[in-house]
């Protein structure tokens, strides 16, 4: 216990600087990480309740600039897309879980890289949000999605934030009602949220101290390595989980 809690905090930590720095990728690399040292089950429950805090205090710091028109249009499929992606996650294998992981980073990597491109149009966004909200349930991947949603409608600086973190605390909780549907949170995995919660939030204080000094070309490699990292993690989580 004490040993998950101590790897908890510091992956907490270290995705809030991420995610400040970097911009995406956080929770994708918490759920690899925490998939690694548990299974992908505990880390999707674990995650879920401390990312919609995270998104919510995020929202209300800059919400007079929210784009409600896309929100709307995003959430309409994400909310749906995210509670049947986790009743997708609750009913398929572990391993299956670890390949939706996997994939998602190797995505998030390659569109991090460049190499990938998603033409965005605005009768495209109740679609788009669904996929995204599929892919965070299972795999905690979504962000990318939204990311290339927002970024090709135009979206940027304080009101791309704001979007983006009205989104996401929508997608969480359907994702935490899905989950709660199959008895997925525990008194155990609800005490980590609490303390990934607060790791988040120190890592995200962390981060933004860091980023006044950090120029925009050294927080693209940090988020390309975070990538990186979180496709090892979640390769090797499958390949311990098959030879445990």
């Amino acid at each position: 216990m004490l040993w998950t809690m101590g790897v908890t905090v510091i992956t907490g930590i270290l995705a809030g600087m991420l995610h400040t720095l970097g911009g995406v990728g956080g929770g994708l690399t918490l759920v690899a990480v925490l998939s690694f040292w548990l299974s992908p089950e505990p880390a999707l429950a674990i995650t879920a309740p401390a990312l919609l805090i995270g998104n919510i205090h995020r929202w209300y710091n800059v919400r007079q600039v929210t784009d409600w028109p896309a929100t709307r249009s995003i959430c309409l499929g994400a909310i749906p897309g995210s509670f049947l992606g986790g009743l997708v996650a609750s009913w398929i294998p572990q391993t299956a879980l670890y390949l939706f992981i996997i994939a998602a980073a190797l995505f998030a990597l390659l569109k991090a890289a460049g190499w990938i491109r998603v033409p965005v149009h605005d009768r495209s966004l109740v679609a788009g949000g669904a996929i995204a909200g599929l892919v965070s349930a299972t795999a905690s991947g979504g962000g990318l999605v939204f990311s290339s949603i927002l970024i090709g409608r135009g979206l940027r600086h304080l009101r791309y934030i704001a979007t983006g973190a009205a989104v996401g605390a929508a997608v969480n909780i359907g994702r935490i009602a899905a989950y709660a549907t199959d008895h997925w949170f525990t008194k155990e995995t609800l005490s980590q949220s609490v303390v990934l919660t607060i790791a988040l939030i120190f890592g995200n204080l962390l981060g933004h101290r860091v980023r006044l000094h950090m120029p925009e070309t050294s927080s693209t490699r940090l988020t390309l390595t975070s990538l990186v990292i979180a496709v090892l993690f979640a390769l090797a989580g499958a390949f311990l989980r098959e030879h445990r």
